[in-house]
């Protein structure tokens, strides 16, 4: 008898320690994106609509045997209600901060090469919804070849 009252115990210790265990896990469990991203949303309150959602979906960085760097980014783009026309580049690259840009074609697809103080951003259509962005510096690369890699990626 004495015995299963010290197993009984043990057991009920254990079961207290998971309890408290898991308590503290899911207290100081991480947030994802997603439930930032709901909060965000639910806080614009009925006055603000969601226009665009961009959701990234792979970072690549390459670098050459000079150390020059290219960024190359996916991103999912997702228009919403009224907005209409193709992926808008200006909710990729902060507007505020190109000092210029200029239109270009990569394979037929809409792009558009912004410049900024020492980097350049080629943002263009991969297929609906879908846009790819090259990170570069126009002094180490020229948007011929920015252009060029671009291309080889449609292939």
């Amino acid at each position: 008898m004495k015995r299963k009252a010290v197993v009984w115990l043990a057991v009920a210790v254990v079961l207290i320690f998971v309890a408290v265990a898991v308590h503290q896990w899911c207290e100081n469990k991480p947030e994802s994106v997603m439930d930032v991203a709901a909060r965000i949303e639910k806080s614009m309150g009925d006055a603000y609509k969601k226009q665009v959602e961009m959701e990234l979906f792979n970072v690549s960085s390459y670098t050459d045997e000079d150390g020059n760097k290219i960024n190359y980014f996916i991103l999912k783009t997702v228009l919403y209600d009224e907005t209409e026309g193709n992926i808008p580049f200006e909710t990729v690259i902060a507007a505020e901060k190109v000092n210029s840009s200029r239109e270009t074609k990569v394979q037929d697809k809409n792009g558009r090469i912004y410049y900024l103080d020492h980097q350049a951003y080629l943002c263009w259509e991969l297929s609906d919804g879908i846009c790819g962005v090259l990170e570069y510096d126009p002094a180490t690369v020229s948007d011929e070849e920015i252009i060029m890699m671009a291309k080889s990626v449609g292939k």
